[in-house]
């Protein structure tokens, strides 16, 4: 675990892998979405190994959810 529940980072973090949360997660400034996949479709996206819940872009950069 990064953090304990209930604290918080007085710095930047950068995190390789997943980042799954179970519960809210609050952002207090921006998020950078670097390094995601690029499929057109959700079936491209889940054939290409995403899962339910991942997040993935589009060529014109269309932010999305596989569902």
């Amino acid at each position: 675990d990064v953090l304990v529940a209930g604290n918080t980072s007085t710095t930047s973090m950068i995190l390789g892998g997943s980042l799954r949360a179970s519960a809210a997660v609050e952002l207090s400034s921006s998020v950078s979405l670097s390094g995601l996949s690029t499929y057109a479709t959700n079936i491209l996206a889940l054939a290409g190994g995403l899962v339910i819940n991942d997040v993935y872009k589009t060529a014109t950069g269309e932010l999305r959810i596989v569902v």
